[in-house]
């Protein structure tokens, strides 16, 4: 094999691996992100990958309030 056949092997390689590392790393995110958006009845486990049905920021609010008591 030659260099330039080698590099157009190893690059797709590397961007395949260079995305799923991007998806592992950003999916705890996305999960943080839905699961605060979603009201409290709607958070367990068995509904953790589903979408919310509405959009709540009670969660976000009840949060900071929180925080600027402490």
């Amino acid at each position: 094999m030659n260099p330039s056949t080698s590099r157009r092997l190893t690059r797709p390689v590397l961007y395949a691996l260079a995305i799923l590392t991007a998806v592992i790393y950003l999916l705890p995110i996305h999960v943080l992100l839905v699961t605060g958006l979603k009201s409290f009845a709607e958070v367990d486990l068995q509904r953790m990958w589903d979408l919310p049905t509405g959009i709540y920021f009670d969660n976000f609010r009840a949060a900071f309030e929180l925080l600027m008591r402490a």
